[in-house]
């Protein structure tokens, strides 16, 4: 049998400092990620805020029943857009048991209803969009960047916010903690 070599000092070293850097970032990461869940301050507080869709008629938050989720969206945004097929699946599965409620921020790039509209249709989104004219839904939930995920519970209160685009496992199990 031959006998095994020994790596040598310096790759051991090299290879424990690559570790240690990995874990760290990894650990920053992951508290970054919990700390930016309520970047908006909203936890456990009652939001209110009054959205228009394509043809102009109004939806207030406060009469929708039970769970909601609100996502701020455009479709200017690279990290909303891969977020959106991820949405309307999940939209797909959830509909029937809590409420959607997709805000698009119309004046920040100077978009249309028109335009959003025909971005829906050519990529065959069917979740409720609605538009918020007015900078109300953004004032109400301190919308500084986008996208935005807000999850209302049935008590009417803000239990979670996630800013960034959401992944598909993240977007349920908040939905089922919501539930």
């Amino acid at each position: 049998m031959e006998k095994e070599k020994k790596k040598p000092l310096w790759l051991k070293i090299t290879l424990w400092v690559l570790f240690a850097i990995v874990l760290l970032t990894a650990t920053l990461s992951f508290s970054y990620a919990r700390a930016s869940c309520d970047s908006n301050g909203l936890t456990e507080k009652e939001i209110e805020f009054t959205v228009e869709d394509k043809k102009g008629n109004s939806l207030s938050l406060h009469e929708i029943d039970g769970p909601i989720v609100v996502n701020f969206w455009a479709i200017w945004c690279p990290p909303c857009k891969k977020e959106l097929p991820v949405f309307q699946e999940v939209y797909d599965e959830y509909k029937n048991e809590v409420s959607f409620v997709f805000v698009n921020v119309l004046r920040w790039q100077g978009d249309t209803v028109e335009d959003v509209e025909a971005f829906l249709q050519q990529n065959g989104y069917t979740f409720p969009t609605y538009y918020d004219v007015d900078r109300e839904a953004e004032e109400a939930c301190n919308v500084s960047s986008i996208p935005l995920t807000v999850f209302i519970g049935r008590d009417g209160k803000v239990k979670k916010t996630y800013s960034g685009s959401i992944s598909k496992m993240v977007l349920r199990n908040t939905i089922k903690d919501i539930l």
